[in-house]
């Protein structure tokens, strides 16, 4: 009799250790998902777009925190950027990809070329159109083009980037849109404003059906296009 009694007793105390441990486990795996780091949340105050606690949105602002730590080390006690000069924009294909290294944006900076010598942005003041072919102050940037298959060289027909061009075109004046943990969202809300990356990544998934974000997720953003293996890089400036 007191052999099952001690059995027992043993079996339920192994039966909550475990239950404890497991709650634990739960509790520390579910404060990790939400715990943002101090350093991601300080970035997002500072570029003034709501913080999220997505994985990718948290890796995504850690990578820009660790690639802007030089540019804080060289930039001027002025307060002058020294990555902004005066640099030849050239034209290039209608719906190529424009990639700018641009610190006053959260996560660098992508444009689509709509014509030769127009670039269709979204900007902190809305969804705009600018004209290039000439000296201007500028980012260090690159352009690329986007491939009909992965690793390869040739472009979409002109009739294909012409309607990637055109629904570009048709988001002019839209707001701009701040979130960009869930930007790939297609509904009327999600498609009155627009962030960089949303702009152009939707101008050719909507209309080409060409998915330019390299790492998938909720959210795109610059790099992921820049990164993609549908965009080959054909410019750059020095």
């Amino acid at each position: 009799m007191k052999k099952i009694l001690i059995t027992t007793l043993l079996t339920v105390i192994l039966i909550s250790q475990s239950s404890s441990i497991a709650i634990a486990g739960k509790l520390q795996a579910s404060s990790k998902c939400s715990k943002i780091p101090t350093a991601v949340s300080e970035y997002c105050k500072k570029y003034n777009i709501p913080v999220s606690n997505s994985k990718e949105f948290i890796d995504e602002v850690e990578k820009m925190i660790d690639a802007r730590n030089g540019f804080r080390r060289t930039s001027s006690s002025s307060g002058s950027n020294p990555l902004k000069k005066d640099r030849y924009i050239p034209k290039s294909s209608t719906a190529d990809i424009i990639w700018t290294n641009n610190p006053i944006t959260p996560f660098n900076h992508v444009g689509l070329y709509t014509a030769s010598n127009k670039i269709t942005e979204a900007l902190s003041n809305g969804v705009k159109t600018r004209t290039v072919g000439v000296k201007m102050p500028e980012y260090p940037f690159k352009i690329y083009k986007v491939t009909t298959k992965s690793n390869n060289n040739t472009r979409y027909s002109s009739a294909t980037r012409n309607k990637v061009a055109d629904w570009a075109k048709k988001q002019v004046n839209k707001k701009y849109d701040y979130g960009f943990a869930d930007n790939k969202q297609n509904n009327s809300a999600s498609n009155k404003k627009f962030n960089c990356s949303e702009l152009v990544w939707k101008s050719w998934k909507f209309t080409a059906n060409v998915d330019l974000d390299s790492n998938g997720g909720k959210g795109v953003y610059p790099n992921n296009i820049k990164d993609s293996n549908r965009t080959k890089l054909i410019n750059q400036s020095n």
